[in-house]
């Protein structure tokens, strides 16, 4: 049985047409499945040089191919830039499905959309779609709300989605997005059992450097916080992105030291969360970032803004504290409100609790259970 993927995962390489690489976390989802295929071909849009957070894969049944680049931008003419592009991606994932057994789409994304579209022609074929965004979302993109309209629609197909939520049709499965093995989730909490919350804090971010993490506003929360040296050892941002330059200059005046990682691989991240206690997330939307999951099993407590399943999981209080919002202030106050907690080793505890939910056997059994047992 043969699997390809369609999406607009980035693809990595020193130049097009040497081999290819790709986003590390994810690729560590698909490689923990792949033993349910005899072959898996995952397309995404091929990027240029590897930033640093991306690998070939581990296993030898899982290939890698870059597809026709169709991205527009954030305005009207800008998208009109994905029409030259999209006939050869029509016709790429038109010849995907063809060939291959299982087609499994990732979107919201243009690949993804395509893909679905053409699961209307072959219904006889075996389609597994993944939602990564906010299923909920109030005013989602154009593009986002019609890919969801079709997915209600796509009764002949699977679809994942984060979170569980209210009069969900029949082929929409709730799945949570997995981040580590059972095994290096045991590692991770004991190498935390003696995690003290009794001296400064250290609060860490992972992510993209982008407004649409919430990080200039994180740092600019540090502005409404009374002398918050006293209690923050130091704030940790791990990753990279195109906010980098505006968040380095916010970063001049906070009271805090302020530490840059650029993007790094799965040990350096470890450490992070091994010494950090806090994990904060003041996203503008998100599906289930996989990295509050990771975090917590490092007994990190989160500090996440309240969007999609994110509240499913993080309890106000009982494993961590939700943002109303991203706002500055919103952000001040419960980093204060954090500080003036008695119990922060119980809510570690409960974080590390609720990582549980998010290993790869998880993850193997629910696609080997809805998934595979409906293409046999």
């Amino acid at each position: 049985m043969k699997l390809v993927i369609v999406s607009a995962t980035p693809m990595y390489g020193i130049k097009e047409g040497e081999p290819l690489e790709v986003y590390e976390p994810t690729l560590r989802e698909i490689e923990h499945i792949s033993n349910l295929f005899e072959e898996v071909l995952w397309l995404g849009y091929y990027k240029g040089i590897n930033p640093g957070n991306a690998r070939r894969p581990g296993v030898s049944n899982v290939r890698l191919g870059a597809i026709s680049r169709a991205e527009g931008g954030g305005n009207f003419f800008k998208k009109l830039k994905i029409i030259p592009q999209l006939p050869l991606l029509v016709f790429q994932v038109f010849r995907a499905i063809q060939q291959n057994d299982v087609i499994h789409s990732r979107g919201p994304s243009v690949p993804a959309f395509v893909c679905i579209v053409l699961s209307f022609l072959y219904r006889e074929k075996k389609f597994w779609h993944k939602y990564a965004g906010n299923w909920m979302e109030p005013h989602p993109p154009i593009m986002y709300k019609v890919q969801k309209r079709l997915l209600i629609r796509a009764v002949h197909a699977n679809v994942t989605i984060n979170g569980h939520w209210p009069s969900q049709p029949k082929q929409v499965i709730s799945l949570e997005n997995p981040c580590f093995t059972e095994g290096e989730r045991g590692k991770a909490m004991d190498v935390s059992k003696g995690k003290g919350f009794d001296k400064k804090l250290i609060l860490c971010f992972a992510g993209l450097i982008d407004s649409s993490k919430g990080v200039p506003a994180l740092l600019s929360s540090f502005q409404y916080l009374d002398q918050p040296y006293q209690y923050i050892e130091k704030l940790i941002l791990a990753g990279d992105g195109p906010d980098m330059a505006e968040v380095k200059k916010l970063a001049k005046s906070v009271s805090v030291p302020v530490e840059f990682t650029g993007y790094i691989q799965r040990q350096s991240l470890n450490e992070i969360y091994r010494q950090s206690h806090v994990l904060l997330l003041p996203s503008r939307t998100e599906g289930f970032p996989k990295v509050v999951a990771e975090a917590a099993s490092f007994g990190c407590i989160p500090i996440v803004t309240d969007v999609s399943s994110i509240g499913q999981y993080v309890e106000d209080g009982v494993n961590g504290f939700l943002l109303k919002d991203g706002q500055p202030t919103t952000i001040a106050k419960v980093i204060e409100r954090l500080t003036q907690t008695k119990n922060l080793p119980e809510l570690s505890q409960q974080a590390k609790i609720m990582s549980g939910l998010f290993t790869y056997e998880r993850f193997h059994s629910a696609i080997a259970k809805h998934v595979i047992q409906k293409v046999i």
